[in-house]
């Protein structure tokens, strides 16, 4: 797994720093290893037609190990890991969460999809887990479900002190589903926003093309969110596999940090599997 420190700021190359930073004094990409034991145990109820609620118990146990490739800096190379909660000891935690979702847009041409999901986990080992997170997509039929315009926004936010808030824990931004084109997993912080508005247009009767814009930022607090400079834009392109209410495979092209190719099936939804995640 990849790690590039906390905050939003751009990669640094090895060179312009040195061993032994805190997670907040460096931007450099380094890898580490994770080794997880988990399980989840949900039981969910739909209230009304388009409302589902479901409370969740997690545990976990967590480790972690340096690692290094031919390319890439193991994490202690670069950062002091004993001031990275949870690192050096692993920890074991359990979560009592909670989700209450509306799943309107799983239909790709039209609804909406909105979710609010969270939960306050008793101090164990010195943690004390408490985060939520929100999130609303709303597909919008342009044309007689042929043109669609898509528009998501996402928020997630872990409090506590940092020394509270375990590694694995903490809301990431970059990937297919997060920011794209970046990396996954690139950025991480107490809190994450993001943006999205896409396109989606027919060029054959199974085959969209999709134009797109996300944005994003993370931070240690809101005041941090506010400013414009601390985002990051990803833009991109490609095309789509499925009729118009059927997304099968989607084959898109994102610029962030640097090209990316993206094969994933996805709808928007960065919250969707929250809990298979933590």
């Amino acid at each position: 797994m990849r790690f590039y420190g906390y905050g939003a700021g751009p990669a640094r190359s090895l060179g312009t720093t040195a061993p032994s930073h805190g997670p907040r004094g460096a931007a450099v990409e380094t890898v580490f290893r994770q080794t997880r034991a988990r399980g989840l145990l949900r039981y969910g109820y739909r209230l009304w037609e388009h409302v589902e609620v479901s409370v969740i118990g997690v545990g976990n146990h967590r480790a972690f190990e340096s690692a290094a490739s031919e390319s890439t800096t193991s994490i202690d190379g670069v950062y002091d890991t004993s001031s990275i909660r949870g690192f050096n000891q692993g920890y074991d935690l359990l979560e009592p969460l909670a989700d209450l979702r509306e799943p309107g847009g799983s239909v790709p041409s039209s609804g909406v999809y909105a979710c609010i999901f969270g939960g306050v986990a008793p101090p164990q080992e010195g943690i004390q887990s408490r985060h939520y997170d929100a999130e609303v997509a709303g597909f919008i039929d342009l044309y007689y479900g042929a043109r669609v315009l898509a528009l998501r926004a996402a928020h997630e936010s872990l409090t506590g002190d940092l020394e509270e808030r375990p590694l694995a824990n903490l809301p990431r931004l970059g990937g297919p589903q997060r920011l794209r084109g970046y990396d996954l997993n690139r950025f991480r912080d107490r809190m994450s926003m993001l943006a999205t508005v896409e396109c989606r247009w027919p060029v054959h009767e199974f085959v969209q093309a999709v134009g797109f814009v996300d944005a994003g930022s993370v931070g240690e607090a809101y005041f941090e969110m506010l400013d414009p400079k601390s985002y990051r834009i990803g833009v991109g392109g490609g095309f789509i596999l499925g009729d118009r209410d059927t997304r099968l495979l989607a084959l898109e092209i994102g610029y962030g940090d640097g090209p990316q190719v993206l094969i994933t099936s996805n709808l928007l939804l960065a919250f969707k599997d929250r809990s298979e995640q933590l």
